[in-house]
C-alpha cells in the first residue's frame, strides 16, 4: 500500500464546506485531532466500559474475524446513555457530524443512526479485503491509538466512489438484492490504494461508495476503532 500526503488531510476546526469538497473530490476526508488527547484517553476508557457493559450483552458482541478475538459492537445511537459515555455521545452529535451529513446526503439525511466499535487483534489476514459497501453510507471513523499501516490502518483508493457508485447502482437497477451485490475488489488492486495513517484522535469520514480496506494487524500490536453511520433518506437496504 502506498503511504503519502494526501490533499484530504484537513485541520481539527475545518468547516464542512473543506470536508463536503474533499469528500466530492476523493471521496474521503482526514481530520487530525479531531479529538484531543484528553478526549481520546476518555474515550478509551468508554469503548472498554461499553464491550464490558450490559448494552454489550443485549447486542451479542461478535467475534467477526475467523480465528482471531477481534470483535465489534453494534449500537443503535438511541441506545447510548449520554451520562455513561458523554465523549462519545458528544463526538456523534458534533455539528461538524450533522453538517457534513446532511450537506453530503440531504437535509433528511438520518445521522449517525448506528455506532461501532472494533478492536482488532494481530493476525496475518487483512481486517478486511478490498471493497465497496453494500448499503451505501457516510461514515465516520476515529482512531483511538496511533494506526498506521503495520496496525491494520484504513486504506482506499481516493476518487473511487465514483467507479463504487457506479457498480452498486447498476447491480440493484439489474434487479440483484442488496445482500447478494458483489463487491469485494481483486487484490492486485491493493496497489492503487493509499494507507490513512493517523495519530489518536484522527477522524476519517468516507463514503462507503468508496474503494476501501482494512489493513493487516501485525504482531504485538492492536487496532482499536471507534465510528458512526448516516444514512440518505432513501437508502436501498
Amino acid at each position: 500500500m502506498r503511504m503519502t500526503s494526501l490533499p484530504f488531510n484537513l485541520v481539527q476546526d475545518a468547516n464542512p464546506g473543506d470536508v463536503l469538497e474533499s469528500l466530492e473530490s476523493y471521496g474521503v476526508a482526514r481530520l487530525p485531532g479531531f479529538l484531543d488527547l484528553e478526549d481520546v484517553q476518555t474515550l478509551d476508557a468508554e469503548f472498554d466500559a461499553l464491550f464490558a457493559s450490559e448494552l454489550a450483552a443485549r447486542a451479542a458482541v461478535r467475534y467477526y474475524r475467523p480465528n482471531t478475538d477481534s470483535r465489534a459492537l453494534e449500537l443503535r445511537r438511541a441506545q447510548l446513555d449520554p451520562n455513561r459515555f458523554p465523549t462519545l455521545a458528544r463526538l456523534f452529535a458534533a455539528d461538524l457530524v450533522s453538517d457534513v451529513t446532511h450537506d453530503y446526503l440531504g437535509d433528511a439525511a438520518d445521522v449517525i443512526n448506528g455506532i461501532y466499535l472494533t478492536h482488532d487483534l494481530p493476525h496475518p489476514t487483512p481486517v478486511t479485503g478490498l471493497h465497496f459497501d453494500r448499503i451505501h453510507a457516510l461514515k465516520f471513523y476515529v482512531y483511538l491509538r496511533a494506526t498506521v499501516a503495520a496496525n491494520g490502518a484504513f486504506a482506499c483508493i481516493p476518487g473511487s466512489h465514483r467507479e463504487g457508485r457506479a457498480r452498486r447502482l447498476a447491480h440493484l437497477s439489474n434487479g440483484v438484492r442488496v445482500r447478494d451485490i458483489p463487491i469485494i475488489q481483486p487484490d492486485e488492486r491493493l496497489a492503487e490504494s493509499v494507507s490513512l495513517e493517523g495519530g489518536p484522535g484522527t477522524m476519517l469520514i468516507f463514503d462507503t461508495d468508496v474503494l476501501h480496506a482494512g489493513g493487516v494487524v501485525g504482531a504485538g500490536s492492536e487496532r482499536r476503532i471507534v465510528r458512526g453511520h448516516s444514512h440518505a433518506a432513501d437508502v436501498a437496504r
